[in-house]
């Protein structure tokens, strides 16, 4: 990732700008872009930059989260009926990577990277009826997407989300199917007397063609004639993870910070009837966290994310994606050269 030091005062002030704003990616927990190793150099999470003699990296990345008590992670299925609101939980998800790409030194192109992405949650829950610990499995889902590098940090790439499976042949999941054109930017800016306090991450922006929206599962049931669809498809996507911390000289504790999920969705597109490339605001989401690196590069964090904030007051259901929830979870990545 590109490093940069710019006065202390003007990082202060931008991190009390945006960390209030953004409490608003893609799945549970914070991500690291398109890549988990982070992007493009590879110098985070466990895994080595490339050399101009093993340009080649191989990346994989475990991710496992509980929620406790009622704040359980929603699959946000597809209501039958207007007064279905029935919601279906999940006590556990575990998450898997794996990541390869190869730096290339030239003066346009930095890099080329492909990643394959399988999400399962576990342990069925119901906010009406179930409170329940078992490790059955609820829903599972996978994702897809390769791209380029870019010089000073940017990256361009394709992602696409296949439909949810849901347990006992229930419909719809988070962000429902969806493929998307992106492009992103990671960073890195150190400031304080030693450099050691930062605000890094990625930010990026996404476009889906017709009949590929991203969608948060809303229904107009007093809409007949669209099928109960209405127009909350999403055309654009902005999206991204911001950390702000320190990084600690010596002990067991490597790194401390909060951190903040920016997702918001834009668009207006009724599927099989109207596609249009308006940017209407859809929703957006609300979440934040802290981290802790130990160890070997170990990550330990706890995330909560608010009820979504939707325009659309009338459609069924108002929760969006993964609804509301309070997670733990620890991630760790593993990296190699060749």
């Amino acid at each position: 990732m590109t490093s940069t030091r710019i006065p202390s005062a003007l990082v202060v002030a931008a991190a009390l700008l945006l960390l209030p704003i953004c409490a608003l990616a893609q799945g549970v927990g914070p991500s690291e872009g398109p890549l988990p190793a982070g992007v493009p150099a590879g110098v985070s999470a466990g895994v080595p930059a490339p050399s101009l003699d093993r340009p080649w990296i191989f990346a994989l990345g475990l991710k496992g989260v509980l929620a406790g008590g009622e704040k359980v992670i929603g699959m946000n299925r597809l209501p039958r009926h207007g007064d279905d609101t029935a919601t279906i939980g999940s006590r556990y998800g575990l998450s898997g990577r794996v990541a390869f790409g190869r730096q290339i030194d030239t003066s346009v192109l930095k890099g080329v990277f492909a990643f394959v992405e399988l999400v399962s949650t576990h342990g069925r829950n119901s906010q009406q009826t179930l409170d329940a610990w078992s490790l059955e499995q609820v829903a599972w889902v996978r994702y897809a997407g390769a791209g380029i590098l870019l010089p000073r940090g940017w990256w361009v790439y394709a992602e696409g989300q296949s439909h949810w499976h849901l347990a006992d042949g229930e419909i719809g999941g988070p962000y429902e199917i969806y493929n998307m054109l992106l492009v992103g930017k990671g960073f890195d800016i150190t400031f304080g007397s030693a450099d050691n306090w930062f605000l890094k991450g990625y930010l990026e922006g996404g476009l889906s063609w017709s009949h590929n929206e991203v969608s948060v599962n809303l229904r107009r049931f007093d809409q007949p004639e669209t099928e109960f669809f209405g127009d909350n498809y999403g055309r654009y996507a902005l999206r991204g993870t911001v950390h702000f911390g320190t990084r600690l000289e010596r002990g067991m504790v490597r790194e401390l910070s909060i951190y903040t999920n920016p997702y918001f969705i834009f668009g207006r597109t009724i599927p099989q009837q109207e596609y249009t490339w308006e940017a209407d605001y859809i929703g957006s989401r609300r979440s934040f966290g802290g981290q802790v690196i130990v160890g070997d590069d170990y990550r330990v964090f706890a995330e909560y994310q608010a009820v979504w904030h939707f325009r659309d007051q009338i459609a069924v259901p108002p929760t969006g994606p993964y609804e509301n929830y309070f997670v733990l979870g620890i991630s760790k990545a593993f990296g190699w050269q060749f």
